[in-house]
């Protein structure tokens, strides 16, 4: 079985073992919307504006009287201003709207772009890698991250006790 590995749920594991349903990821989409509006403060008419339609039909898809079409998610999207890409993974790979949320996750999907490119630079790639491979990068990469958040946490608490002293 998965084990949580955040406050969030982010679950680390090799292999999804149950894939959401059509509904379920509509459900999770739906949910990940409407948590963002409260947290961004959006109101419904707002949103409804963003996207060009009434304060009621937007509601009806909130509510799941109405299917989220391909068209519809990247109208939320781009309203609420959400990273597609990070959700999509959440709740595709992680099966959890609240991922989203995670700072592992958004750290990994800021990765994405920056490597792509130089990867492509450098001639691209002709054959997937090894799951070894992917293993030992993955490794050193984590490992890079947590280093950096510790010498940024130290670097603040330095800074704090110097505010403290003065």
């Amino acid at each position: 079985m998965d084990e949580p590995n955040s406050e969030l749920g982010l679950v680390a594991s090799d292999a999804v073992t149950h894939r959401l349903s059509p509904a379920e990821v509509e459900d999770q989409f739906r949910q990940l919307f409407q948590h963002h509006l409260e947290r961004r403060q959006i109101t419904l008419a707002q949103a409804a504006g963003r996207m060009r339609m009434s304060p009621r039909n937007l509601q009806r898809i909130l509510a799941g009287d109405q299917r989220l079409t391909t068209q519809l998610l990247i109208e939320f999207g781009n309203a609420l201003e959400l990273d597609k890409s990070r959700a999509v993974i959440a709740i595709e790979r992680f099966r959890d709207w609240r991922t989203y949320y995670d700072p592992t996750l958004e750290s990994a999907v800021d990765l994405l772009r920056p490597v792509i490119e130089r990867i492509n630079q450098a001639g691209g790639v002709s054959e997937p890698l090894h799951p070894k491979a992917i293993e030992q990068l993955a490794s050193w990469v984590a490992e890079v991250i947590v280093k950096h958040q510790e010498q940024v946490a130290r670097r603040r608490e330095e800074i704090a006790v110097l505010r403290q002293v003065s």
